[in-house]
Formats: structure tokens, sequence, C-alpha cells
């Protein structure tokens, strides 16, 4: 006995609407982007200096505070370029 599923129908939308809900999306994308890319130097210092016991100033502090402000900034970076090339029509 073979089960016969139901004819798919194609959502019908207006076409003003999935622009509407892209250019939303896009927008607070960007802005959620944008708000965590401006905390990303307080975040690294105060994991640095203040979460760990590290001396301000040090060499190792430095190094430190500079691999956990760029590595995310990075990753935020390589998420946006995949997120662009997803969306790009060829």
């Amino acid at each position: 006995m073979k089960f016969k599923s139901p004819p798919i129908r194609a959502i019908k939308r207006k076409p003003g609407v999935a622009l509407v809900l892209n250019l939303f999306m896009g927008s607070a994308g960007v802005v959620l982007w944008w708000l965590l890319y401006k905390q990303l130097p307080g975040l690294s210092k105060w994991l640095t200096y203040d979460l760990l016991p590290i001396q301000q100033g040090s060499h190792l502090g430095d190094s430190i505070e500079f691999f956990l402000y760029d590595t995310p900034k990075v990753m935020m970076l390589l998420f946006l370029e995949g997120v662009q090339n997803s969306v790009s029509v060829e």
C-alpha cells in the first residue's frame, strides 16, 4: 500500500512583503553587529584585567587583551562575508 502525500502548494506572498522583510532583518542585523562591535574594546579589557589577575601594561596583558579583542572581530567579519556570499546573486 502506497502512502499518498497531499500536493505541496507554494505560499503566495505579496511582492513587496519579501522586500520589506529582508530590509527589516538586514537593518536589525547591521544594528546588532554594530552594537556588538562597539562593545569589544571594553569587553576585552574587562576580561583581561578584571577577570584575570594580570597587570595592566604588561606584555602578557597586552597580548591577551589584543587576542580577546581581535579574534571576535575577525570572526564577525568572516560571518559578514559569509552572509554576503550567500545573499549575492550570480
